[in-house]
């Protein structure tokens, strides 16, 4: 469970150092650091509560929709077809996701407003 923790941080720790040589080059200020910080932890934020809450789950009509055009021949009813891609597993690593992100978020917010 810890190992899991540590990697997920790491990982982000390595996307933010990226984003950050990526936009800002070598200039280190609490202002690009802050700016990385957050450009980082929001998409990844957003993405682990889609999936901690399954609201991509809404989009499998589509998926659906797709497959039944594309092949012709017998398919499955929707309902068996929604049962099936619903007995996926739930992972922890999305609540350590959300976690990691908002401590990431509050210090990004915290070290803009040491700049003001």
């Amino acid at each position: 469970m810890l190992k899991k923790l540590f990697i997920a941080t790491l990982l982000y720790a390595v996307a933010i150092f990226l984003m950050h040589r990526a936009v800002y080059g070598v200039e280190y200020t609490l202002f690009t650091v802050s700016d990385a910080i957050f450009y980082v932890a929001l998409p990844m934020f957003f993405i682990s509560l889609v999936s901690i809450t399954n609201a991509g789950n809404l989009f499998l009509w589509f998926g659906y929709s797709i497959k039944g055009l594309f092949n012709r021949g017998a398919h499955t009813p929707y309902h068996q077809y929604h049962n099936q891609k619903m007995k996926k597993a739930v992972s922890i690593i999305p609540f350590y996701l959300l976690v990691i992100s908002t401590l990431l978020i509050i210090a990004s917010l915290v070290l803009a407003s040491m700049i003001v």
